[in-house]
């Protein structure tokens, strides 16, 4: 499952003398980088490279903007797929400060920065969920509260009428309740959603 960014991040650190810094961003459309670029060179004008990489489902893209090739762009990109990042750009804006740091130093100095911003990043993913309606007599609400707590199943709605009915979101289906309230409880499936949920995909 991919992941995603909902907000700006930046990092920055001095490399021999150089400046960089790191911004991730994320991207409504595959096209909104280039104003976010335009915004960069703005807000850090006179920098001597904006290299840049971006992700936005099937279409990929990095830039090394004068350094190198191979040292800048393709190595900001490996990183956000390595992390499984979707719909995001990481720009690594480089101030040169007077000292060389050779093909091998300029790529640890990119990986660095897209490695570092993304660690300070709030992730997210999406996580399939199973709304469910459940239906049963008043009498079985505790056993029912006890199952929905410790399976820490969301509740979004309880009616009361002839019968309590309570709505939920769980992460996955709920095989197992009926079992559990020992045939004392109807169940249905209503909707399958997807929500973005905080931390990064295990897929």
């Amino acid at each position: 499952m991919p992941n995603y960014v909902l907000e700006t991040f930046t990092f920055e650190e001095e490399i021999k003398k150089s400046q960089f810094i790191s911004i991730l961003l994320p991207l409504k459309t595959k096209d909104e980088y280039k104003d976010h670029l335009k915004s960069l060179m703005k807000t850090y004008p006179k920098a001597t490279h904006y290299c840049y990489a971006y992700v936005f489902d099937e279409v990929r893209k990095s830039n090394d903007d004068g350094e190198p090739s191979g040292t800048a762009g393709k190595p900001i990109l490996e990183v956000l797929l390595k992390h499984h990042l979707n719909k995001v750009l990481c720009v690594v804006i480089r101030y040169f400060g007077g000292i060389k740091l050779g093909a091998g130093g300029l790529l640890r100095a990119y990986v660095s920065g897209a490695v570092n911003v993304i660690s300070k990043a709030d992730i997210y993913h999406q996580e399939k969920r199973y709304c469910y309606r459940l239906v049963t007599e008043y009498k079985n609400i505790d056993v029912l509260k006890k199952y929905l707590l410790t399976e820490k199943i969301e509740t979004r709605d309880v009616l009361y009428q002839d019968n309590v009915i309570y709505e939920v979101l769980s992460s996955r289906k709920l095989d197992d309740l009926i079992n559990y309230m020992q045939g004392q409880i109807a169940i249905e499936l209503i909707a399958e959603e997807f929500a973005l949920v905080k931390g990064e995909s295990d897929e």
